[in-house]
């Protein structure tokens, strides 16, 4: 495997959020790749989901964390998801609750998660590396 960094993400399938999360994640992490594990509505599908598309999800995190060595897990959700048609508050609610079920895994690893926006820009919600981005 080459030395290069990585970070993995789970986002959405949509576009229009792929590459603003590669983009920010590249800049704020200092990666030089990011692999992504994508499911439409990836914050609801990672909380509500069936039990083997979960595991599914896990798997690819897995793979990404063993094969590319990658040391950091964000969770991607954004405006104007078909997938997850719900507010931003109520976005921001299940991010935490991700984040809280990714810290379970046990890694050992950053986890951060982040919205997409309106207009198509990262906000970061939480940082597991900096208390004082966590959302209310």
């Amino acid at each position: 495997m080459s030395q290069k960094s990585f970070a993995t993400a789970i986002g959405c399938i949509d576009g229009r959020a792929a590459i603003p999360t590669l983009q920010f994640l590249q800049n704020y992490l200092q990666v030089d790749h990011v692999d992504f594990v994508t499911s439409a509505g990836p914050d609801k599908a990672f909380l509500q989901g069936e039990p083997a598309k979960i595991e599914e999800m896990k798997r690819q995190v897995a793979i990404s964390l063993n094969a590319h060595h990658s040391k950091i897990i964000t969770i991607v959700a954004h405006h104007d998801c078909a997938g997850n048609p719900i507010s931003r508050e109520e976005h921001f609610a299940m991010l935490s609750a991700c984040v809280k079920e990714i810290e379970q895994w046990n890694h050992d690893v950053r986890v951060l998660s982040l919205w997409i926006n309106e207009k198509w820009q990262a906000e970061v919600i939480s940082d597991s590396w900096d208390a004082n981005t966590k959302a209310a």
